[in-house]
């Protein structure tokens, strides 16, 4: 049987929180680790993201990754 309408909203609201704290934390520490190399292009990649495989992946290059170029992040025009 499927979703209420309830429920599909509530499953799609929970699916937008975790991307934007995904988004957040993904900003913050990239802003801590290189700083004003997160360009304004990069920042505008990253809101635009909407898959969270992702920013998963972006999340776990950004531990070991010494440039932001090895993150991966293409950095989009807004």
């Amino acid at each position: 049987m499927g979703q209420t309408i309830a429920e599909a909203l509530r499953e799609e609201g929970m699916i937008e929180g975790e991307l934007k704290g995904k988004r957040q934390t993904l900003l913050l520490l990239l802003r801590q680790k290189f700083g004003r190399k997160v360009t304004p292009a990069v920042v505008a990649s990253i809101e635009k993201t909407s898959d969270l495989d992702t920013l998963d992946q972006w999340l776990a290059k950004l531990l070991n990754a010494n440039t932001l170029d090895v993150v991966g992040i293409p950095a989009r025009k807004h």
